[in-house]
């Protein structure tokens, strides 16, 4: 953990780790929850409102309908990831 690849194996002075320190102030303090934002709670309740005008529920990515309507029809095939080589690159 003390190697520095920077040097070599005679090792040297120039390029040294520094010293911990232990530094004086706070750590792993408590951070107080506040809750939600009221942009994002004002947005989240704008959402209803804005599929209703435009006729349509925007849904998440994690629905069965978004999961058939973005399949990756590639992962479907088999593929052969070891071919057979061509007879002239075997040869050469």
């Amino acid at each position: 953990m003390q190697s520095d690849p920077i040097c070599n194996s005679s090792g040297c002075t120039q390029y040294l780790f520094p010293e911990n320190k232990n530094k004086g102030y706070p750590k792993n303090y408590p951070v107080p929850n506040f809750g939600m934002d009221r942009t994002t709670a004002g947005d989240l309740e704008n959402i209803p409102v804005a599929e209703k005008i435009i006729g349509q529920r925007w849904t998440s990515m994690g629905t069965e309908e978004n999961k058939e309507k973005f399949h990756n029809k590639a992962k479907d095939v088999d593929y052969n990831f070891d071919p057979a080589l061509d007879h002239n690159i075997v040869v050469s």
